[in-house]
């Protein structure tokens, strides 16, 4: 006779193969474990700040250029007439990007007001298809998900001030990663 066992039998009542484990079941620390609090979001800390780097890098690389335009600007206007709408043009791009490089210093400080600038300069770098619109929209996810609340509030800020000894270590695979994309243009020089 084949093992078939009825509803409402005593021994129909076995453990679940499918239940969450334990560890699933576990509670996030709570913010009277401030080191144990912090680890559980370190990671997610440090996203959001390289968020931040990366709108500073950007800034600084804008800013430079719009100067060195700038300089070429006044060397035409000696030599000849200007052309104005590009002067402006080149001091509004240069405004926007000084503004970009203060969100990403706030960003890397993790101020609750550079939460929503960088909110702001994601979502028009949402228009950038297609590397623009996968980077926003995972900055986006960084800045506006659960965690992304929690790290930029002011609750946090005080964990961080507690805890300064923790700190996140890059894995070493990430290390040699951005090493190889790094020696990438160069390796291509040498090439031909």
């Amino acid at each position: 006779m084949p093992d078939v066992q009825r509803r409402g039998d005593a021994d129909s009542v076995t453990t679940n193969p499918y239940a969450p484990t334990s560890e699933t079941l576990a509670q996030a620390p709570t913010l009277n474990d401030t080191e144990a609090y912090r680890r559980a979001h370190l990671k997610h800390e440090t996203s959001c700040k390289s968020v931040g780097t990366l709108f500073l890098v950007s800034s600084i690389l804008v800013v430079l250029g719009c100067l060195i335009s700038f300089l070429s600007f006044t060397q035409m206007s000696i030599a000849g007439p200007t052309n104005t709408p590009s002067f402006v043009m080149n001091l509004v791009v240069m405004l926007i990007f000084l503004l970009q490089g203060a969100v990403g210093y706030g960003l890397r400080r993790l101020r609750s007001w550079a939460k929503t600038g960088g909110i702001i300069f994601s979502m028009f770098g949402l228009l950038g298809f297609p590397l623009g619109t996968l980077f926003c929209g995972y900055f986006l996810y960084l800045l506006l998900c659960k965690k992304g609340q929690i790290v930029f509030s002011s609750s946090y800020q005080d964990i961080v001030a507690q805890t300064p000894h923790i700190q996140y270590k890059t894995p070493i695979i990430v290390w040699l990663i951005a090493l190889a994309l790094l020696m990438l243009p160069f390796s291509l020089l040498f090439l031909r």
